[in-house]
């Protein structure tokens, strides 16, 4: 009974300082501020202060041995259960493409393009979009001053003539890069546009052959 009494005392004891430490920290001088990167110089100062107000505590050490063993318990199994982090599948899928269009497409397109296109062609196969709103989603930001009635009505041709067709090497794409060449700076708008499309149409079947989907 005698130790159940001494432990409830000193649990409350260690409520109450803690409650009054709170108040304290709330109530102190905006100067005062916690050192919250330790490679500072005034933070060793601050941490071997706090140390040693806590060993002037009676009851510091044995609040310390009573609870330690299961604080470590804890951690220890809280350690054991990490388990390392794994690259989603959506994040290798979307480098894999991104090699891809790189090895096909480089000398048609910059390469942010094709990443900005690869990254928005894996994000698409989510949703319940037509393809040619894909198509239109994958490169609308790369083309502010085309519209998206504009660049729905540019995307039907790869939206619909491939249909049958999951590895798209000679329709629509293949037509649009024989057309416009290799000279990307030089080309307009409208050309700049025709290309993503056809880019990202051969992205999104790229993704649907490797996932099986039709």
């Amino acid at each position: 009974m005698t130790n159940e009494f001494k432990s409830s005392e000193i649990n409350e004891r260690h409520r109450l300082l803690t409650e009054l430490e709170l108040l304290e920290t709330l109530l102190a001088s905006e100067t005062a501020t916690y050192p919250w990167n330790p490679a500072e110089e005034a933070a060793e100062a601050f941490f071997l202060e706090q140390e040693q107000q806590l060993q002037q505590e009676d009851w510091w050490e044995e609040e310390l041995s009573a609870h330690a063993p299961g604080f470590l318990a804890s951690v220890e199994q809280l350690w054991e259960n990490t388990q390392p982090t794994t690259v989603s599948a959506s994040a290798t899928d979307e480098q894999s493409l991104q090699r891809t269009l790189q090895q096909r497409f480089a000398a048609y397109m910059p390469t942010a393009w094709l990443q900005a296109i690869a990254h928005k062609a894996t994000d698409m196969l989510a949703t319940q979009k037509s393809m040619a709103q894909q198509l239109v989603q994958c490169v609308q930001e790369l083309l502010p001053n085309c519209s998206e009635d504009d660049l729905l009505i540019l995307a039907r041709p790869y939206a619909y003539s491939m249909r049958s067709s999951i590895e798209p090497s000679t329709t629509a794409i293949e037509s649009t890069l024989n057309r416009y060449g290799q000279d990307w700076e030089v080309r307009s708008d409208i050309e700049r546009a025709q290309i993503s499309l056809a880019i990202a149409r051969y992205a999104i079947s790229q993704l649907q052959a490797e996932r099986g989907e039709e």
